[in-house]
């Protein structure tokens, strides 16, 4: 593994760490806190290691599934308006069991 090849998939675990950490102690709705939590929408598929990118490509799925509605909030806000809390639910165990994942890749690589 290169060096910058090492920073990314450092960058992108701490990132994700910090989205579900926010995710699982913020206060309100979780639909509310998916709204809140910037570092998802830092994230990119490319950030990925190539294993895990469908994987967060499925997440984004999930976040954009519906049609626009109003064209001044975006497609994300405008799906989590519409989201049901076991979809906010199943996003945030993606997540997760996608920082599991991609913990275990850099374990695996030291």
């Amino acid at each position: 593994m290169t060096i910058s090849e090492e920073y990314t998939l450092n960058k992108t675990k701490n990132t994700l760490f910090e989205a579900i950490s926010y995710l699982a102690t913020a206060e309100g709705d979780l639909r509310a806190r998916l709204k809140n939590v910037d570092a998802i929408y830092s994230l990119e598929s490319k950030d990925f290691p190539n294993e895990l990118q469908g994987k967060w490509n499925d997440v984004i799925k999930l976040l954009t599934k519906f049609p626009i509605e109003n064209e001044d909030i975006g497609i994300t806000q405008s799906n989590l308006n519409r989201m049901q809390n076991r979809t906010a639910s199943k996003i945030s165990i993606m997540m997760v069991k996608l920082y599991q994942e991609i913990s275990n890749i850099k374990d695996q690589t030291i």
